[in-house]
């Protein structure tokens, strides 16, 4: 959802990485026991579980046709694999 349109208070410039260890390690620190309960080992197993399934069929939907019809996720599953691993892609 674009957000372009509401005023900022401030704007910041973080480096990706450190932003994400900076949070990381806070929430080890403040949070490890608030995380470690079942409800969020539930959850974490169903994500792992629902992210399989994805992986599952992504992999099924980029596999050519029987029937010759070549898929959006064949064609760039084959591009990706003829283009260098260090391609920029912009959409």
């Amino acid at each position: 959802m674009p957000v372009f349109y509401i005023d900022a208070i401030a704007l910041f410039r973080v480096h990706p990485t450190k932003c994400i260890e900076t949070l990381a390690a806070y929430l080890k620190e403040n949070c490890n026991e608030a995380l470690a309960g079942d409800k969020y080992a539930l959850r974490w197993t169903t994500m792992v579980e629902e992210h399989k399934a994805n992986l599952s069929l992504s992999v099924k939907q980029a596999l050519p046709a029987s029937d010759d019809i070549v898929s959006f996720a064949y064609m760039m599953r084959r591009l990706r694999k003829a283009c260098p691993v260090d391609t920029v892609w912009v959409v």
